[in-house]
């Protein structure tokens, strides 16, 4: 009797022979799925905090640039000053990396403010950096879910100063 006891436990257990491998196959490409998304999107807030960064240490330094020939217009200030500094603030970035970044772009605006406002004119610099982040990582086409991650293929961040 001992033996029809222990034989009948055991026949469940048999049938389910490989049930794990075939849950396992059947789910790993969607938590697969999950951890690449987390990873790529985790990069890309990192990239775009990166760049929001450089963004406002170039409109900074146009802001703060003191030319040594005495001589200051905008365009100095964003040839000589923005430029160089967006591209400092960036130096962590890898070459391969860097390899995708825009060239920044610095804008000036002078205009007049309303008659008792003080300083009568103001100057606006606006530094705007641009990162190509299409073909950077990869996409991976899983099937029934399609293209994982969806990413935006340009990321740009714009800093504003006044002076």
């Amino acid at each position: 009797m001992n033996m029809t006891a222990e034989s009948s436990k055991t026949k469940p257990h048999c049938k389910q022979a490989g049930a794990t491998a075939v849950e396992m196959a059947l789910l790993f490409p969607l938590l697969f799925a999950v951890l690449y998304g987390t990873i790529v999107y985790g990069y890309a807030f990192f990239i775009q905090q990166e760049i929001n960064f450089a963004a406002e240490q170039g409109a900074r330094a146009a802001v703060a640039f003191v030319n040594p020939t005495g001589v200051i217009t905008d365009a100095n200030r964003c040839t000589s000053a923005a430029t160089p500094a967006v591209l400092t603030a960036l130096s962590a970035m890898s070459a391969n990396e860097l390899s995708f970044l825009g060239t920044p772009a610095c804008t000036s605006t002078t205009f007049t403010n309303p008659a008792p406002a003080i300083p009568p004119t103001q100057t606006e610099f606006k530094v705007t950096v641009t990162f190509n982040f299409l073909g950077m990582l990869p996409a991976i086409t899983l099937p029934g879910i399609g293209n994982i991650p969806i990413l935006p293929p340009l990321l740009t961040a714009t800093a504003t100063v006044l002076e």
